[in-house]
Order: C-alpha cells, then structure tokens, then sequence
C-alpha cells in the first residue's frame, strides 16, 4: 500500500523522529564551533570555516548541507553558506540566542544521559544519576567548564521569559523578591530594571554566584543581594514575592513540597511564590 503524503514534512514522519539523533548532534556541532557567528559577517565555504574552527572540511561541509534541509542554513551557488531562518536563533547576539542551550543539550555530559533513558524507565531512577553517579546539580559543582556552559544556557532562556513573565504579571505590590535558585541573575535582573521600586535577592549555590556578573556588574547591582543558599535546608527570610522558575520540575514531590515549604516558612505575611515551568495539559 503506497504512503500518501498529503503536503506533510520530513519533520512530521516517524523516519525523522527515528533518526533525530542526527539532526541534534548536527545542531550541536555547529552551536560548538560558533558556526552562526562566524557567518553574520558574510558567507563562506565550508572550507573557510573548518579553518576558522580547525576541523575537516568535508566533514564539516557535509553537516551544513544536511541543515539546509531545516532552513538553519543556506547554501548558493559558489558552495558558500549563509544563515538561515532557523539558524539566526543560533547565534549568540541574538535576542532570543539558543546557541548555549542547543551545545550544552548535546554535550558529552548530558548526551550519554539521553542515551541510558531506558534504564530510568526500567529502574525509576535519573539517567543522569545512574551515569554518573551522581546528580545534575553535584556534577555541576565540581565540573566547572560544564556548569559555565549550562548557566550560559539557562541565562540564555530568562530573557524572554522575564519579558513574559512582567507581561503577564503585576509586580505593583510587591517590594522584595527573592528569586530561589536563580543562576547568575538575569531574570532577577530583567524585573529590577523595569521596576525601580523593587529590591532583590538571588539565592543560589555559592559556586554558581561566583558567576553572577550579569546582575553584578549591571545598573541595578545597589538593589540586588546575592545570598548563598541551599533550598532543601532554608531560603532567605522577608520577602514578600519568592520566584522559582524551572526549578520543581527538576526535584521529586517530596524534594518540591520542602523547597515549598521553606518558601512558605520564610515569607512575609500575605507573601506569594510564583512558579514559572511548563503546565502539562491533556495528551
């Protein structure tokens, strides 16, 4: 019986999703070698870049024309590559750049955990942790060239959703926010500079402060207090708005219900959490 394919891309057929692996390391490699950035000046031949970036052309040559197939790049008729639609997202001065979250989603750390997802279906444990024997979060503390990499990525993703969030949300009322496990600051950041009244506190593991030049070194550094914290013991005390963006979804019900209830133990009277992750819905 013939397969009919009524206008439907490669991207909506069960081959793609079986050989996705491919189009993700290929996102990766190019996020690596900065491939995007090296093309806002102009385009180039595969050759030019594998000089840029010190790998094989061919081979190089042959991962940019497999994403021409996705629009992330272009190529014309001189072999020269341009970027694409999908590709602007891959460079870091974009806005809006996923260039950190496409390498750090694909480096060695987390792909060999994508790769044992069975045996966290199997056994009920992380990926992550059968691995490597130990957490996301204690990897992270001693590997400090992965974790630069992974909070360049999340960093990445807080502007717009900070954009969003002060959308969608009204800081009238409140006067200081606490924004728990919050990186290196740039949401904490982005709420500060639109609203002058507010003061703030990032709370995160003193390794990860030790990083947090993005609100450090920014015009609303006098209205900012950086605290070291360890959300399962407690969280700083008095404020009246505690924010926790994409930080339950990483921790069990009942690692959430203490993060939740030091949240609740430390707040002012009549305070609020607010809770920015995905919302699952019906399948």
């Amino acid at each position: 019986m013939k397969e009919e394919r009524t206008g439907a891309s490669i991207a909506d057929s069960l081959p793609y999703m079986i050989w996705g692996q491919a189009i993700n390391q290929a996102v990766y490699i190019v996020a690596r070698l900065r491939i995007a950035d090296l093309l806002e000046s102009g385009p180039k031949t595969a050759e030019v870049l594998a000089e840029r970036t010190g790998v094989d052309p061919v081979y190089l040559g042959r991962v940019l024309r497999a994403l021409t197939g996705f629009d992330v790049f272009r190529e014309d008729e001189d072999r020269r590559f341009h970027i694409g639609s999908m590709g602007e997202r891959l460079t870091s001065s974009h806005p809006q750049s996923l260039r950190a979250m496409a390498e750090m989603n694909s480096s060695p750390f987390l792909w060999g955990a994508w790769g044992r997802m069975f045996d966290a279906v199997k056994n009920g444990a992380p990926a992550f942790d059968q691995l490597h024997g130990e957490s996301l979060f204690d990897y992270l503390a001693r590997s400090p060239e992965d974790a630069a990499l992974f909070n360049e990525a999340m960093s990445s993703r807080s502007l717009p959703e900070g954009t969003k969030l002060l959308e969608e949300y009204d800081f009238g009322s409140a006067t200081r926010v606490i924004d728990v496990g919050g990186g290196h600051g740039a949401l904490l950041k982005t709420i500060l500079e639109a609203h002058p009244h507010l003061t703030g506190v990032l709370a995160d593991l003193e390794v990860v402060l030790d990083g947090a030049d993005i609100i450090r070194e920014s015009a609303v550094a006098d209205r900012c207090e950086l605290v070291v914290t360890d959300f399962f013991e407690e969280v700083p005390a008095g404020g009246d708005l505690y924010l926790l963006k994409e930080i339950l979804h990483d921790w069990n019900d009942e690692q959430c219900l203490t993060i939740l209830r030091n949240c609740r133990k430390a707040m002012r009277e009549g305070g609020r959490v607010v809770h920015i992750g995905a919302v699952l819905g019906p399948s």
